[in-house]
């Protein structure tokens, strides 16, 4: 009767616990005020999946948190973990990085819903997303040796990052707004394969380079400070340095040093665009944008604005010079005709 009742003491606390945890997901508090009781049998996975359920991409994370923390509560099999157990329950994953520099102000959302402000210095952790507040640009420093910089109003998340001396590192990034430049690290070098930058329009993958991205919105993005005019939304890229794979689902497409192209939707290739790309980079950035080696002239026609639908082929120049050459050639059959008629 009496370990019916311990069980019974163990089970109430343990839901205590966690009731308390997710009630506390909106505010900041210390590991020591943290913590759940172990139940009969429980693995560590079990309760990592109990607590956890919506971040099953994290979970090998979260274990190895959990087990840094509390390093001697398992059995002798080292999977089940003894019974009435007293657990801190991690409140932030591995690091990966820290803000070099920062303009404005940014915060960061950890994996459990957690919202801190940022500053210099500060970590940023896996699975965390880093936000920009309006007229604010930062620059994160990944353990790779990467470069980030995001611009305003910009939302980035750390999916997956991870670097390994063996070549076998990985990086997920996902933007869900606004836009980033980045110079790629070890990870883009070692195993480019390995490395994507995600956004609800496309994907990218690289092949060590330095390139940047802007997720536009209906009237969020002006084509140029002071003009009224935005730009269509859609995800614009731009290439600085190497090259990089744009992938839609009908499409991939591999983008150069100097390109810049424009997608509408995740359903239709993307396509090129001929001009200096505004939209994605400052101006101090499009300093470092220069001509190709072979004196090619980049820039000719406009991206596309929200009050004119994105052009279906590549560019307006392209209309223009197919029709040139069609005129010429009827005017030289026109002359070629009337010698004929004189001779």
């Amino acid at each position: 009767m009496l370990r019916i009742w311990v069980n019974g003491l163990v089970v109430l606390l343990a839901l205590a616990a966690f009731t308390a945890v997710h009630a506390q997901s909106g505010q900041q508090y210390p590991v020591e005020q943290r913590h759940i009781y172990s139940m009969p049998g429980q693995t560590l996975l079990d309760l990592v999946r109990s607590l956890f359920p919506e971040q099953k991409q994290h979970w090998k994370e979260i274990t190895q948190q959990f087990v840094t923390l509390n390093p001697n509560v398992f059995q002798d099999n080292r999977t089940t973990l003894i019974q009435g157990t007293r657990l801190a329950i991690p409140t932030q994953l591995r690091e990966v990085g820290f803000v070099r520099d920062l303009r404005g102000s940014a915060w960061a959302i950890n994996f459990l819903g957690n919202r801190r402000t940022l500053k210099v210095g500060d970590s940023i952790h896996l699975a965390d997303e880093v936000i920009t507040g309006k007229d604010a640009k930062i620059n994160i420093s990944a353990e790779d040796d990467a470069e980030v910089a995001l611009r305003a109003d910009t939302t980035l998340r750390f999916v997956t990052y991870a670097y390994r001396e063996q070549g076998d590192g990985e990086s997920v990034l996902e933007l869900l707004r606004g836009g980033m430049r980045t110079i790629t690290g070890r990870i883009g070098r070692d195993s480019p394969s390995r490395y994507r930058l995600v956004t609800r329009m496309a994907t990218i993958g690289i092949r060590g380079t330095e390139y940047g991205v802007r997720l536009c919105r209906r009237s969020e993005c002006p084509v140029s400070e002071g003009l009224s005019v935005t730009a269509a939304p859609g995800l614009y890229v731009a290439v600085l340095q190497g090259e990089i794979e744009l992938r839609t689902r009908p499409a991939r497409q591999t983008l150069a040093r100097g390109d810049f192209y424009y997608v509408a939707s995740p359903d239709v290739p993307a396509q090129r665009l001929y001009e200096k790309p505004r939209l994605v980079f400052t101006p101090e950035e499009l300093a470092s944008l220069q001509e190709p080696a072979s004196g090619t002239a980049l820039l000719v026609s406009a991206a596309p604005t929200a009050a004119e639908p994105a052009p279906k082929v590549a560019g307006v120049s392209a209309l223009l010079g197919l029709l040139g050459t069609a005129l010429l050639l009827r005017g030289r059959r026109r002359v070629a005709a009337a010698r004929s008629r004189l001779t």
